[in-house]
């Protein structure tokens, strides 16, 4: 009997399902995945069953995680887990290049971790990658959904997914706009018209003086998501993709880069010296802002117009610093921007 990727996938669920495994394989911490350690673990298993499969794990960072060779074929397959009793978990960046291009199809194999009679099993289901997707999140960075559940994928179909994974960053970027913009409820005034006319573009592209303006809008806008030790990046993202059309790789790092800056004896994080570096772009930018923008503005700050923009802005930041930090002398080298 000729042996095909859907016999395998079958293999590995039932193997995983039918034994009883080491806590080790139960425990994601850090850099430690326990279903992918279990996987990996299971490849003499799998190669003993199969003699003319090859299985091979690639640790680091890759996509997919293992491959899969029979008969010549090619498969690529990513692990997925659960430790929380859900099919649904955040999946690969969009813009994650798959790191070779000569695979026949790709598919997900997700543990979900189930306890039943005080034994801890995996619970596993698989299916083509591109099934699964059935939405795209923004957080640092546009993101799959991952949902095992789904019959409503953000691809229609195998080649459409095919056709994506041969896109260019600008293409993908594009394709997340639609997406983000499909599934938004409600009229949202930010979001872009489709335009055949309107390039996406990436934000590293940009000249410093572009960057530094849209730092500052979004420093202004989202300072709870900002200026926090653990800062969020999401609403950013997705403000920039619908309001802007830029997208960026990765937009933690444009904010962290470096990690942390002296500044008069003081260790700040990277997020807060630029902020502070940006004090003369943002009171102009707050003092010049239209009514539209300042609408924006306290929707995402959820607070209550007093009638002075710039004030409200700054008592937020404060407020906001004052509670994060807690630190007389953070308060005191962030002191001048505040004033």
């Amino acid at each position: 009997m000729n042996t095909n990727i859907m016999t395998v996938l079958e293999f590995i669920k039932q193997h995983v399902e039918g034994n009883i495994w080491p806590d080790r394989f139960f425990i994601s911490k850090g850099n430690n995945n326990g279903f992918e350690t279990l996987i990996e673990s299971i490849i003499p298993d799998i190669e003993h069953k199969f003699s003319d499969v090859k299985v091979n794990f690639i640790s680091g960072h890759h996509f997919p995680d293992v491959d899969i060779t029979i008969d010549n074929q090619k498969y690529g397959l990513e692990l997925k887990s659960s430790q929380r009793g859900s099919w649904i978990v955040p999946g690969n960046s969009i813009f994650e290049s798959i790191s070779e291009h000569d695979y026949s199809e790709i598919y997900v194999l997700f543990g979900k971790k189930e306890t039943k009679n005080n034994e801890r099993k995996y619970e596993v289901k698989y299916c083509e990658y591109w099934q699964a997707t059935s939405n795209i999140a923004v957080t640092h960075s546009p993101r799959f959904i991952i949902n095992m559940n789904t019959t409503d994928s953000v691809f229609n179909t195998q080649d459409t997914y095919n056709q994506f994974r041969n896109m260019n960053e600008s293409e993908k970027a594009q394709f997340a706009q639609q997406i983000l913009r499909s599934k938004v409820t409600g009229t949202k005034w930010y979001i872009t018209p489709q335009s055949d006319s309107v390039e996406v573009t990436n934000f590293n592209t940009l000249s410093k003086d572009i960057k530094l303006n849209l730092m500052t809008e979004l420093y202004i806008l989202f300072p709870n998501d900002l200026l926090k030790k653990r800062n969020n990046y999401s609403r950013s993202v997705k403000y920039l993709i619908e309001k802007h059309y830029i997208y960026s790789n990765n937009l933690r790092d444009v904010f962290t880069a470096g990690g942390q800056d002296n500044i008069n004896g003081v260790l700040l994080p990277k997020t807060i010296s630029i902020f502070i570096s940006l004090k003369t772009e943002i009171s102009l930018a707050l003092e010049e802002a239209s009514e539209e923008f300042q609408k924006t503005a306290y929707e995402y700050w959820n607070i209550v117009p007093s009638g002075n923009f710039k004030q409200d802005y700054l008592s937020l930041v404060y407020k906001l610093l004052e509670k994060e930090f807690n630190d007389e002398q953070i308060m005191n080298v962030c002191s001048d921007i505040l004033s």
